[in-house]
């Protein structure tokens, strides 16, 4: 890969904050600023936390951030794929961050595409208006939901207009690493910090909900618009840990 993000991850080498750091602080930051752009309810305590982390970098510093943001746009616009999934393996920050392993994208596409037919998706649509495809496997940088959303713009959905995703990770900087690029790539997405083995009755500890997902009134849609006993598609992990179509 060693694309410019992953060169500019890596121009801090020598600063005071060392790579994992710079990783963490920018996927938050990252996370926050496009939240704050629609998520009024949220916005408040997490621009607090996004001042806390920006003090502790310098007015260059924070220009490098803001052009390993763009670096990211431009990654994610000329091939859709788990961009921040790919940098974290070749930074290889899995030591420091609990052993974590992103799955490549071309396994996803393998695991996911199978399970998306375009009959199942159409089925949803015709008996509720939208599909909605969960992740509760632990979503990691969404690479399973980035998968998803490509394959079925490729069955000739529009997944802007008809496709609600919901991933589930129980560590807060994957979560925000799927909420950037889902929001990047424009997916209405609600990403749930929580353990996707934990019964649904418990709160999430953090909750993410992309820009398209609120401009697009999709808590509403779903709300009201979703019909009596219509199915949802998901993923589950079995006790291989192999991903499932779950009916």
């Amino acid at each position: 890969m060693t694309s410019n993000f992953v060169k500019g991850i890596k121009s801090f080498a020598g600063h005071k904050w060392d790579t994992y750091t710079v990783w963490s602080d920018f996927v938050e930051m990252a996370a926050i600023s496009l939240s704050n752009t629609v998520d009024t309810r949220q916005r408040d305590l997490r621009n607090i936390r996004y001042l806390t982390i920006a003090n502790k970098y310098s007015k260059s510093e924070l220009e490098v951030f803001s052009k390993l943001f763009a670096d990211l746009v431009i990654d994610l616009e000329e091939n859709p794929r788990d961009v921040l999934g790919e940098a974290f393996m070749e930074l290889e920050l899995g030591d420091k961050w609990k052993g974590q392993f992103f799955t490549p994208y071309s396994l996803a596409n393998v695991m996911t595409n199978p399970i998306l037919s375009k009959e199942s998706i159409q089925k949803q649509v015709d008996d509720k208006g939208f599909a909605k495809l969960t992740d509760n496997s632990g979503c990691g940088g969404g690479v399973n939901m980035i998968a998803a959303f490509n394959h079925i713009r490729e069955l000739g959905f529009n997944p802007q207009q008809m496709l609600v995703l919901e991933g589930v990770d129980v560590d807060h900087k994957a979560c925000c690493m799927s909420y950037v690029q889902l929001s990047l790539l424009g997916a209405n997405a609600v990403i749930r910090q929580r353990d996707g083995l934990a019964p649904n009755s418990v709160l999430d500890i953090d909750t993410w909900f992309t820009p398209f997902y609120i401009l697009g009134a999709w808590e509403q849609k779903q709300k009201y618009g979703m019909k009596s006993g219509a199915k949802e598609l998901g993923f589950r992990s079995d006790d291989s840990g192999q991903l499932g179509f779950a009916f």
